[in-house]
């Protein structure tokens, strides 16, 4: 009986010493195993400057400790607001996928990989060394500030909620807008854009494009537009004609020969210093509010059509070369210097209707002594002449950029 019990005992013990061997390796597998799952929720932050100012963010590191958790930035829908921090890598940020908004202005940072921020509305990556910006999965922005990089292409096919663009300073060559309806304010200065097709961004109220390489610039639908700024470009010409709500005109440093604002009687601010003016028409019924007007270094103008020469002389903040007079009828001043362009007038000689290559207004139709046979005020492609006598007579017209056209018309019989 004893030796039964003394047995018995010795297996209970050995039995109870493997239970808890297999007990003691079963909490240290679940130890490790648990220590990899918490390592594995650690968002990876490569960048110090980065990470201490994710750590230091008590609305994002909500349990205080020394790293960030998957499930801390999952959570966090409030703004990654890092600028100037000397920031190179922001890897880390593709854990933020509920964040709306992104302003990490003025690092150092050289790829952005914001693929998994969907929900991102705003976006300020400007002053960085940024080489490719992919926003294709970032459908929902409609802030973009990305200038100061070194962009040399810019795809925003997918971005069509966008409100506001900002990539000036950069690189880029074309920048195609179809898609981007939505845009109302847009800046592109000191880029290398020759050309830009704005027919579908209709909702447009700010323009600036300074120091591109654009030739011609075609605002015709842009009717909501209330700022242009196209400053140190190489225009020949500029149609202001559809843009009644314009309010501020910057279009200095240009090559435009004819400028025509008279449609544009929302206008207070107008520089067009340093262009080759030789026509201008400020007549729009408002120029007592055009507070500040600047058209010094036109050499070759000689006549500003204004409502009242009283009141343009008057204007404390409207300046002029001395070589060019205000006047209320341009076309009869002395001063006025016509482009002679008798191809524009077709058929010569002419029988009945006298056509133009696009529609003039102010038309006169003199004799070569001077003196008026015909006048035409409104706009029209299109003046009838069977009436006339047969002879020789001069036509003098203003075209919709604001330039004076005047050739020489030979009337025949039938």
């Amino acid at each position: 009986m004893f030796l039964t019990t003394m047995y018995d005992e010795n297996i209970s013990y050995k039995s109870l010493k493997r239970m808890n061997m297999k007990n003691t390796r079963l909490i240290l597998c679940l130890s490790f195993l648990s220590f990899g799952i918490l390592k594995a929720q650690i968002v990876n932050i490569p960048d110090p400057n980065f990470k201490a100012y994710l750590v230091n963010n008590p609305e994002i590191n909500t349990n205080h400790d020394d790293e960030i958790q998957l499930s801390e930035a999952e959570s966090f829908s409030g703004m990654i607001d890092c600028p100037d921090l000397e920031i190179t890598d922001l890897t880390g940020i593709e854990a933020f996928v509920n964040i709306p908004n992104l302003n990490c202005y003025k690092n150092e940072i050289s790829a952005l990989d914001l693929s998994q921020n969907i929900a991102l509305e705003f976006l300020d990556c400007s002053f960085n060394e940024i080489l490719v910006l992919d926003l294709s999965k970032n459908t929902a922005l409609k802030v973009l500030y990305c200038s100061l990089n070194k962009l040399s292409a810019l795809d925003l096919s997918q971005n069509t909620a966008l409100e506001f663009l900002d990539c000036s300073f950069n690189k880029i060559s074309t920048l195609d807008l179809g898609h981007n309806t939505a845009l109302e304010n847009l800046v592109f200065g000191f880029n290398k854009i020759a050309a830009l097709d704005l027919s579908h961004n209709t909702a447009l109220e700010l323009l600036t494009c300074v120091a591109n390489n654009l030739s011609s610039l075609d605002v015709s639908q842009n009717i909501a537009l209330k700022a242009l700024v196209c400053e140190g470009n190489s225009l020949t010409s500029l149609d202001l004609s559809q843009n009644a709500a314009l309010v501020f005109l910057s279009c200095y440093n240009n090559e435009i020969s004819a400028l025509d604002v008279s449609q544009n009687t929302a206008l207070k601010v107008l520089q067009c210093t340093e262009n080759e003016l030789k026509s201008l028409n400020l007549k729009n019924g408002n120029n007592i509010n055009l507070k500040e007007f600047l058209v010094s270094n036109n050499p070759d103008l000689r006549c500003i059509e204004v409502d009242d020469v009283d009141l343009a002389y008057s204007m404390t903040r409207w300046s002029k070369d001395d070589t060019a007079e205000y006047s209320t009828d341009c076309l009869s001043s002395s001063t006025t210097e016509f482009s002679l362009k008798e191809t524009y007038f077709y058929p010569n000689p002419v029988e009945d209707i006298l056509y133009f290559e696009e529609p003039m207004s102010d038309i006169r139709m003199m004799d070569y002594s001077g003196r008026m046979i015909q006048q035409y005020e409104h706009a029209t492609d299109r003046i009838y002449l069977a009436s006339l006598a047969n002879g020789v007579y001069f036509v003098v017209g203003r075209t919709t950029s604001g330039e004076y056209i005047g050739g020489k018309v030979v009337k025949v019989g039938r």
